[in-house]
């Protein structure tokens, strides 16, 4: 059954590519919504694509999007349908799909496109990481892009996100701890991936508890200020 939303997933990946593609030169009706970040028509179609796809193939599930939800479940969809939204918009190809299933809090499949390398990174939870098809693991080396860690470019990326942005780290958090890195909040709890999170650490093993505790000193620091 994992494999069937793998496919599923991989399909809707291809075909918000497609739409990321059409509005990526033209105008793209870019709009602010009430938190002051910036919109665009692809994210809106992208985002209504994924409800109508889930509520035709899985009725019994939810969807969890940035820009738009529907229903509920244990069974969400959670989606950013552009992550990069402000590049995207400006019309800088530095952007990408992302799109996990997470069941009662826990990502089990996850789904990042970078439609403009045509790069595919896809997971399933217990079965390892993969870019285009190929196996992929986290660097073992100390040495900040999210799906760089995960492939091994990079070290850690810091993501201080929290109202809604779930919808941005769900899927990263199942790949890159499928090609052997961790995913924590900031202050290195686990944490559900179908509400409001408390920020990211996304990083290989090495440096994580260095990391860790400068940020936990960080905190005390400012606490006594």
């Amino acid at each position: 059954m994992k494999q069937e939303y793998l496919n599923f997933a991989i399909g809707i990946s291809k075909k918000a590519g497609e739409i990321m593609k059409e509005y990526f030169s033209d105008d793209n009706g870019q709009t602010y919504k009430v938190d002051n970040t910036i919109v665009t028509i692809a994210d809106k179609k992208i985002n209504s694509y994924l409800i109508e796809q889930v509520k035709s193939t899985y009725p019994t599930h939810c969807v969890d999007g940035e820009e738009e939800q529907f229903g509920k479940s244990s069974y969400v969809w959670v989606c950013d349908p552009i992550d990069g939204t402000a590049m995207y918009a400006r019309h800088i190809p530095v952007a990408v799909f992302s799109l996990a299933l997470v069941v009662d809090g826990i990502p089990i499949i996850g789904v990042v496109y970078d439609v403009f390398t045509n790069n595919l990174y896809t997971a399933i939870k217990g079965n390892g990481a993969y870019k285009n098809g190929k196996k992929i693991s986290v660097n073992d080396y100390l040495l900040d892009d999210m799906k760089s860690v995960a492939q091994g470019n990079f070290t850690l990326a810091l993501f201080p996100g929290t109202t809604h942005k779930n919808c941005d780290i769900a899927a990263v958090k199942l790949i890159v701890e499928e090609a052997g890195g961790i995913v924590t909040d900031l202050f290195g709890n686990e944490q559900r991936y179908d509400q409001d999170i408390n920020g990211a650490i996304i990083s290989n093993k090495v440096v994580y508890a260095e990391v860790l505790d400068k940020i936990n000193k960080y905190l005390e620091n400012k606490k006594t200020v």
